[in-house]
């Protein structure tokens, strides 16, 4: 590839941005937009005119992002991914402003007019057990699973969900990428000591998902003491924090806080305030939460299960999955000696530092640079012919 040609020109589905609240996926779409913008230049595309689109400059007020918001109808079908979107890449190429498609959201079109990457967070949606999915049928899967192996590149984000997409696709091997995903530079600022608060408080992260386990966070801490502790939940839903309010035990009923949206700029703060994170989880593709609580010096209780393996750090207090007397035992000591111990401070955000989003946005800008002016398919099948 040539070094003085011009910066390449991506266009993304971008769906996750156009949404009421940056979560997940949005936030990681956010920050490598906007670490690469001016290295690239964006085309973002979404579907739902009517909500915000959340983008770093705000889109239109960037020079190197531009934003386009249609509906499609036909949700059902996957219109607007299988149609609306390859056909608005392809229209932006021959004008000579698409030169990359980017589907960073576990799914991508069949269509695939430009040459493409696809990021597969994890492989949750496919595993029966913890699915999410309530929509899934046989010709879906097929569609989904055809369309992911058609791409030039693939990126995951751990090499738990690396190990997981090779047995699923073998022949997607030659073509896929573990680009870890990075914290916040709000994580990283240095602050004045942080004060505990009068109250303290421990947090949750996760949701309703089964998978994350909220009901045995709250059996956690059920039995800790002093009788002002709190455990605050993030992460719920509007529906989903009106029905755990209602099946919370009276007991712990008025100790037990379910935040509203909690603003990323506040995060930092809630977490480096806390004297621990329960992160009970059964399953990730990655385990942002972990590195957060690391980043700002804080205690964070898991389980050494898929990507939090790779993810244990000198914060980390590492539990089996099913002990829930080893649980509430280490939940204990952190309240009583009031949290992370001094000295593992500083290790921990050490250790932190290694998830910079800089890093992951050099792992996708050498893809994008790689795979523009190639032709669609191109250079995947000179990869999986060498291989």
């Amino acid at each position: 590839m040539n070094s003085n040609r011009s910066r390449p020109k991506v266009v993304v589905d971008a769906r996750c941005l156009n949404r009421p609240h940056l979560r997940g996926i949005g936030k990681v779409v956010y920050n490598l937009v906007d670490r690469l913008a001016g290295r690239c230049e964006f085309y973002l595309m979404g579907d739902r005119p009517d909500l915000p689109f959340h983008c770093p400059g705000n889109g239109s007020g960037h020079r190197y992002i531009h934003v386009e918001s249609c509906d499609q109808v036909g949700y059902r079908l996957n219109a607007w991914q299988q149609g609306a979107f390859p056909f608005r890449a392809r229209q932006l190429a021959k004008s000579g402003r698409g030169e990359v498609m980017w589907c960073p959201a576990n799914s991508a079109s069949w269509w695939q007019p430009l040459p493409t990457v696809v990021t597969v967070h994890d492989l949750i949606q496919w595993n029966d057990r913890w699915s999410e999915s309530t929509t899934r049928s046989v010709a879906g899967e097929r569609l989904l699973d055809a369309s992911l192996t058609r791409a030039d590149a693939m990126v995951t984000i751990s090499h738990a969900s690396a190990g997981d997409i090779v047995r699923r696709w073998p022949k997607v091997e030659p073509d896929l990428r573990v680009i870890a995903n990075g914290v916040d530079e709000s994580y990283f600022k240095p602050t004045s000591a942080v004060n505990r608060p009068e109250t303290p408080y421990m947090l949750y992260f996760g949701g309703a998902i089964p998978r994350k386990r909220l009901d045995w966070a709250v059996k956690v801490f059920d039995s800790l003491r002093p009788s002002n502790l709190r455990l605050i939940i993030c992460g719920l839903e509007t529906t989903a924090r009106r029905d755990f309010k209602a099946s919370l035990p009276a007991r712990v009923a008025d100790r037990v806080v379910v935040s509203d949206f909690v603003d990323e700029s506040d995060l930092p703060q809630l977490i480096a305030g806390a004297t621990a994170v329960l992160y009970p989880t059964l399953q990730e593709g990655f385990g942002l939460p972990v590195i957060e609580a690391h980043a700002v010096g804080t205690a964070v209780l898991h389980s050494d299960v898929s990507s939090l393996s790779e993810l244990i750090g000198p914060a980390s207090v590492i539990l089996d999955r099913d002990d829930l007397a080893g649980w509430t035992g280490a939940a204990q000591s952190l309240v009583d000696r009031g949290g992370l111990a001094e000295a593992l401070t500083a290790p921990a955000k050490r250790w932190a530092e290694r998830f910079r989003w800089d890093r992951a946005a050099d792992g996708y800008y050498e893809l994008f640079e790689q795979l523009a002016g190639h032709s669609a398919g191109a250079e995947r099948q000179n990869r999986r012919t060498a291989a």
